[in-house]
């Protein structure tokens, strides 16, 4: 006579539905933690300045995903937390596991790779170019300019002398008015107007570099969590294919 041993089966189950909402809860966790850094990444970009939009394309990878991994994260949540449901799913999450640590890696590699070319030089060759594409009355570098100019509180690209105009831009004048700015304005000329001291090569470039190192280090984290979500969910798989025990007795 075979004999199933069912407490066996239920313990086995127990330990598998707690890893697996482990998994689950890491899962949520990587996807908002990806959500909200990429998405206060792109908020501060300046949209206007199209030279920048190569530097964004990794952070919108990172934002989809972000996204992609939180909807799964509160689908796996629903069907096994608050449903109770079947552990099969785990086999369809093994290769979604798969899949998002694949574009984590593409991720981390791109970004470490505009890290490296904003390093070598990259961006001040393209300010440069930008900047005399403005002074040929170029519209949107115009606009580029200047958003530029007033969002960073800047002037030219080292400093005001990079402008060739017997005027700088609008948006170099100080705001009188403004307390934060006034440590960051000096006098030109014989004393006719104030600008802003200091390029916005340097101040672009310190903004973006921290940028990248906080994605890099996101994206370093999440590999290496997405790695183990994924050797835990083939442990998983493999525990529910095993048959279960039999007694005979």
């Amino acid at each position: 006579m075979s004999k199933i041993d069912l407490g066996d089966r239920e313990k086995r189950e127990r330990y598998l539905r707690c890893l697996v909402s482990g998994f689950i809860i890491l899962l949520l966790i990587q996807g908002v933690l990806m959500l909200s850094l990429s998405s206060w990444t792109l908020s501060r970009q300046i949209f206007a300045c199209t030279f920048l939009h190569q530097y964004q394309v990794p952070v919108y990878l990172d934002l989809i995903v972000g996204a992609a991994v939180t909807i799964l994260g509160l689908f796996g949540a629903y069907n096994n937390i608050l449903r109770g449901g079947n552990l099969q799913f785990v086999r369809r999450f093994l290769w979604i596991f798969i899949s998002v640590l694949i574009v984590e890696i593409c991720c981390a590699v791109l970004i470490g790779h505009d890290a490296a070319a904003i390093q070598d030089g990259d961006l001040l060759k393209i300010l440069k170019k930008s900047q005399g594409e403005y002074l040929l009355n170029d519209t949107e570098e115009q606009k580029c300019w200047d958003t530029l100019q007033m969002n960073f509180k800047c002037c030219g690209i080292h400093n005001m002398s990079d402008w060739s105009r017997p005027l700088p831009p609008k948006t170099c004048l100080c705001d009188a008015n403004s307390l934060s700015a006034k440590e960051n304005c000096g006098f030109q000329g014989p004393g006719e107007y104030q600008v802003y001291k200091l390029g916005c090569y340097d101040l672009l470039h310190e903004e973006m570099k921290r940028d990248f190192s906080m994605l890099i280090a996101l994206n370093v984290i999440c590999t290496v969590v997405q790695i183990l979500q994924v050797f835990g969910s083939a442990y998983c798989v493999m525990k529910i294919q095993n048959p279960l025990t039999v007694h005979v007795t």
